[in-house]
């Protein structure tokens, strides 16, 4: 969350109009905890225009890029997770493990088996890091989220992990359908008993 000021509102109209944007197709919003949006209005827009949106919310700490049309925002996520992927290829080649990233082959392992191969390829003992929690959803263990949320994680850990999400993104899950995702600190929680 960046504090909402008019520095930073005109900072995304700004990247709304170097994207290509005009005035009338677009507003920013702020919710109540400080986030900044970029709200798309316009029917269409070109692949261009959406890279560029892709582009520079992936490299700045706002806005968050939202579409009031369900068909640009599909478009949108196509292009968000082909770069996404590529961006995480490109890392793993640099240090040299591309060329052994794990695959998912669904005929011959389960998720399970495969988030253990995963753990493994980024130096993690298995089982420590990921879970499937279905058949096409990957997530970390609790136990694992509780110890980074709490700033227990080394530094060691910590790159490890990055590698284990550049690995994921690199993957081939998505061509599967297979998606990964954090449970967010309310599912963490114990209901309190009345």
């Amino acid at each position: 969350m960046v504090p909402f000021d008019a520095t930073a509102q005109q900072q995304v109209v700004n990247i709304a109009a170097e994207c290509g944007l005009a005035a009338d197709a677009f507003k920013v919003d702020v919710d109540g905890g400080g986030d900044i949006y970029l709200i798309v209005k316009s029917r269409d827009l070109s692949d261009n225009k959406l890279s560029c949106l892709v582009t520079r919310e992936r490299r700045e700490p706002y806005p968050i890029v939202i579409f009031e049309r369900e068909q640009l925002t599909r478009r949108y996520v196509k292009i968000q997770n082909n770069v996404g992927r590529e961006e995480s290829r490109r890392w793993l080649q640099r240090r040299g493990m591309l060329s052994s990233l794990p695959e998912f082959d669904p005929s011959s392992e389960n998720l399970d088996q495969f988030a253990r191969r995963m753990e493994n390829y980024c130096g993690f003992q298995a089982g420590v890091v990921l879970r499937a929690i279905s058949p096409n959803l990957l997530s970390t263990q609790k136990s694992w989220s509780e110890r980074a949320l709490a700033g227990q994680a080394t530094a060691t850990d910590e790159q490890k992990f990055e590698c284990l999400l550049k690995a994921i993104w690199a993957s081939n899950l998505g061509d599967h359908k297979i998606g990964f995702g954090f449970i967010g600190n309310e599912a963490l929680a114990k209901p309190s008993k009345p």
